[in-house]
């Protein structure tokens, strides 16, 4: 029992900021009146606004929305965090910022945003994009052979859902779907990705 303990804590602390996002987005569930502080409205853009753009990805229309949403965020952000802190640092950091941006560019009739799955295709597209390449660079070809499915399986996700604005997972019956935050996600998530590349070679 205690050893199991041991191991839950040394997994929980090392990755503190993936587990404390992911409780953020069970608290407006929990607590309402939060929904009104980080709710980013299209149609009101004052400067009280700036920290909603970051906080509206952290709301969600349904317990199915919340559910899909979290579970991957916080799969992917532990496994970010543990082995590519820097990276995951920011992605976080761009993707938070700029997903509700294009969102209100690109579909300002929506009125509002919420959801983090603009956030997880990002961390996904990174996270296999930077596997792909130390699989590369090991000569690890059954390695290369599963990030490269995996990457191929999130393009064909993101232009089935561009295509028919549908989601594949979360039921959409509550909220209306919004393909192009995966498609900024992972275009940011892939960006990171080659960027340490970059710095790698230089």
């Amino acid at each position: 029992m205690i050893h199991r303990l041991t191991s839950i804590h040394e997994y929980v602390t090392k990755a503190p900021v993936a587990l404390g996002l992911s409780i953020l987005a069970l608290a407006p569930f929990a607590f309402p009146g939060l929904v009104q502080l980080m709710e980013f409205k299209f149609a009101g853009l004052a400067m009280q606004n700036a920290l909603r753009v970051i906080g509206c990805n952290w709301l969600h229309w349904s317990w199915s929305h919340l559910f899909w949403d979290v579970m991957m965020f916080y799969v992917l952000a532990s496994l970010c965090e543990k082995h590519h802190r820097g990276a995951f640092i920011c992605v976080m950091l761009l993707s938070a910022s700029i997903i509700p941006l294009s969102a209100l560019l690109c579909c300002p009739d929506l009125g509002s945003y919420r959801g983090l799955s603009g956030i997880d295709t990002a961390l996904f597209a990174m996270l296999g994009s930077l596997s792909l390449q130390d699989c590369l660079a090991k000569r690890d070809i059954q390695g290369v052979i599963v990030y490269s499915l995996l990457l191929l399986a999130m393009v064909l996700k993101i232009s089935y859902e561009m295509i028919w604005q549908h989601t594949l997972f979360a039921n959409d019956s509550n909220f209306t779907p919004l393909a192009i935050a995966h498609l900024v996600g992972a275009m940011m998530g892939i960006g990171v990705a080659q960027q340490r590349l970059i710095f790698k070679k230089a």
